[in-house]
């Protein structure tokens, strides 16, 4: 049987876990994120939960990690777009204004697989999620551990030995922040030139 990827949103809170701040979800964290079997799906507003608090406390190691993971998922970011359908989502539903924004940025990624003619249609999308996951949660019922992607392992090990090796946090001016975000934008461009 052909395993499906698992489409899976991660919140801030994983993120933050993985990067090793909040020490007892670590390695739970980095499971999931080193899971072959799954496509990050993400908004603008989960990458603006963490990339300006860890620049704003100087963990320049931290928004490194953060800026690995954002180029690696999927996001939906036509941020009018999703204003307006969280909107509706959070009258609808009674939702918190970022659940609301996450929720409509997930359901117009779906909307656009369906589009790109990815899935026949929404329930399709759906049905896919569920039967992946349902496969995810059986081989761990058998005790199976999921399979890591090498690369991915290495990667996310590099950057976690690189910020436990960096020693004591430095001072820094804003230059040196602006600087390190025009650095981290030019790198980000060159990865997207054809």
């Amino acid at each position: 049987m052909t395993r499906h990827p698992a489409r899976t949103f991660l919140d801030a809170g994983v993120l933050i876990a993985a990067y090793g701040t909040q020490r007892p979800y670590t390695n739970v964290a980095l499971e999931v994120l080193r899971d072959p079997h799954r496509i990050f799906l993400s908004s603008p507003f989960v990458r603006h939960e963490v990339c300006p608090k860890a620049l704003f406390n100087r963990r320049q190691q931290e928004y490194r990690f953060y800026l690995e993971y954002f180029q690696s998922t999927a996001m939906f970011n036509d941020v009018r777009l999703i204003l307006e359908r969280a909107g509706h989502e959070a009258a609808r539903s009674g939702v918190g204004a970022m659940d609301s924004l996450h929720i409509a940025a997930a359901h117009l990624f779906v909307a656009r697989q369906v589009s790109l003619g990815r899935f026949q249609d929404r329930d399709a999308f759906i049905s896919a999620l569920v039967r992946t996951e349902a496969e995810i949660f059986d081989q761990l019922d058998r005790g199976e551990p999921l399979p890591v992607d090498g690369h991915l392992a290495r990667r996310l090990a590099t950057l976690i030995e690189e910020g436990e090796a960096s020693g004591d946090y430095v001072t820094a001016a804003t230059e040196d922040f602006d600087a390190m975000e025009r650095e981290a934008v030019d790198l980000f461009r060159s990865r997207r030139a054809p």
